[in-house]
């Protein structure tokens, strides 16, 4: 315990950077297809591939990671990408966004279920069909616990083993290479448009690290005071894996020839052990099982939420409200065994393959999640975020870069539809998912997603009780102003953007002058962080001047109601907000 305990504190005491980099590594799910997908095409052309899309991920995890610093709900762990699409580019894209991540939790745990139960029957010899109860039965143990329980030490004692596995395989199959299956131009030959559409969905899916930035924010943040850190190793991560990527492409279709990587139907493991050894097989099923096992049941999780509360809350007068607990668990965990239905079904009939349902899952959901919103995310957050960074690279959000950004993942649906699928309703239902993307990117435009904003901003956190932040900002960058904190008989005045209030138990009330030229919409957040996690408003009358206004505006915040977006007849110049009670 004590040599755990000992670990533990070295482990997460790491450096911003390297914490950031182990804890948003991209899985493997996309690397174990990889070389499968690839195989239609001269492996120089692959390598080139993994490279583009390399980069063009490390810009959407750069901009999705700017987001998180730039946004307090996402930088505080009080709210999702649904959320932050909520609130900075309108419901209409929210709902696309959560509906998406719904079919992409769902697509995933079938997806994983195969790779899992492929990867060990391979190893095995027992029906794939038998192995897919495994990942069910612990994914419902797990389910039944509520919590994963998986600490950060936990998470980065899996991407190092994982990591060290990713470069071992390589060098053990080093003995078994071919020069001459590097120059089989028989790939090319049999390339079709299929095939292209399969490699665009694997390599969307082996760099997909997003969810993990917009994850770990509340983790690595609070240790990196400006941003660098963070946002370096970020892009660093998917960087290594594209070295990683190409590594592996080149090895192992040196390896395994083109016929026996376009026969698999499963990960890339199960070929290469048969050709290499049961070493490989080892290695392999603590890859699968530690990378494949852990994700599976991250998003299992976040499935049973998703359904859980969407349910009649308990006690309540409907069918739902009187159910047992048990039977209220199996209601919300009920989706898993339609997964597994399919899952099962889909590995005895043959008609689904590890790579292929990778590669559907990233022709039409991943474009969106890990292209197309980071980007906008970044516009948004750039004039209406909650925090000004300290750190954060300029021409990142230059327009030409996110409107290229934005073209090339609207196009990579959009071709699937066009050119790559044949048959007609694949065909169809690309080109309308593309259609509405669009659609619902005017709908953000028109609702105002290049809308400048300002943001007050007052937090307070239980873990320095009796202290507060207060921040102002305006169109993504500081604001300063005159600040007077009155306490009663004494008040304290200040000119910045960013003020500590070092006590909070006798501020009575706020007083800010603000500079001539404030944006129409102005943000008022007045809340606290509990110790238990969420957060709770603080009660505050919050009054707004303007030098042309017929009459003040106000409003009211409490504890069910943090914040206030108000739209302003002109520009506002004084700010006064008086506290019900002292907040604590």
């Amino acid at each position: 315990r004590w040599r755990w305990s000992n670990l533990t504190q070295r482990l997460e005491g790491l450096p911003p950077f390297w914490l950031t980099f182990f804890l948003t590594t991209p899985g493997v799910s996309g690397l174990l297809a990889l070389p499968i997908a690839l195989a239609t095409i001269p492996p120089l052309w692959g390598v080139l591939c993994i490279l583009l899309f390399g980069l063009v991920n490390m810009l959407t995890v750069a901009a999705l990671a700017e987001t998180v610093i730039r946004s307090g709900a996402a930088r505080f762990g009080l709210g999702f990408v649904g959320q932050l699409a909520q609130e900075y580019l309108g419901s209409a894209m929210s709902t696309l966004v959560t509906l998406a991540m719904a079919a992409n939790n769902f697509m995933v745990l079938i997806i994983f279920f195969l790779g899992i139960a492929g990867t060990l029957a391979g190893a095995t010899g027992v029906p794939v069909a038998w192995w897919m109860l495994l990942p069910f039965g612990v994914t419902l143990f797990f389910l039944s616990r509520r919590t994963l329980n998986a600490t950060v030490t936990t998470n980065l004692l899996i991407v190092f083993i994982n990591l060290l596995i990713l470069l071992v395989i390589p060098l053990l199959a080093l003995p078994y290479f071919q020069s001459s299956n590097l120059s089989d131009m028989g790939n090319a030959q049999r390339f079709t448009p299929g095939a292209l559409g399969l490699i665009v969905g694997i390599l969307s899916s082996t760099f997909l690290s997003h969810f993990l930035v917009a994850t770990y924010g509340p983790v690595v943040l609070p240790r990196d005071g400006n941003g660098r850190g963070w946002l370096r190793g970020s892009i660093s991560a998917i960087g290594v894996l594209t070295l990683i990527a190409c590594l592996w492409l080149v090895v192992l279709t040196g390896v395994l020839s083109p016929q026996t990587l376009r026969a698999t139907t499963g990960t890339v493991i199960t070929p290469l052990a048969q050709r290499v050894g049961p070493l490989v097989n080892l290695l392999g099923v603590l890859l699968v099982t530690l990378s494949l096992g852990l994700t599976t049941i991250q998003v299992a999780l976040a499935q049973y939420y998703s359904v859980e509360e969407r349910l009649p809350r308990r006690g309540s007068d409907s069918f739902v409200g009187r159910l047992r607990e048990w039977q209220r668990f199996a209601l919300a965990a009920s989706p898993m065994l339609l997964i597994l239905l399919l899952a099962e079904w889909l590995a005895i009939s043959g008609a689904g393959s590890f790579a292929s349902l990778l590669g559907i899952l990233g022709a039409l959901l991943l474009p969106l999640l890990i292209g197309i919103l980071p980007v906008l995310l970044l516009a948004a957050t750039r004039r209406k975020g909650d925090i000004a960074p300290v750190f954060y690279w300029r021409w990142l959000g230059h327009p030409l870069l996110v409107g290229a950004l934005y073209l090339f993942f609207l196009g990579s649906i959009l071709i699937h539809g066009l050119y790559i699928w044949q048959e007609w309703p694949m065909r169809l239902l690309a080109v309308g998912s593309g259609l509405v993307i669009l659609a619902v990117t005017g709908q953000s435009w028109r609702w105002g997603l290049f809308s400048k904003r300002a943001v007050l901003q007052l937090r307070t956190n239980a873990q320095t009780p009796g202290q507060g932040q207060m921040h102002l900002v305006t169109n993504g960058a500081p604001l300063v102003a005159a600040i007077t904190l009155d306490h009663g008989q004494r008040q304290a005045e200040q000119r910045t953007a960013d003020a500590l209030i070092a006590d909070l138990a006798t501020l009575q009330r706020i007083h800010i002058e603000l500079p001539a030229g404030s944006p129409m919409l102005f943000k008022v957040w007045l809340y606290q962080l509990p110790i238990t996690g969420g957060s709770a408003g603080l009660p505050a009358q919050i009054t707004l001047f303007g030098p042309a206004w017929p009459a003040p505006i106000r409003c009211t915040t409490d504890a069910a109601h943090e914040q206030q977006i108000v739209s302003l007849p002109s520009a506002c110049n004084r700010i006064e907000i008086v506290f019900e009670k002292a907040p604590t």
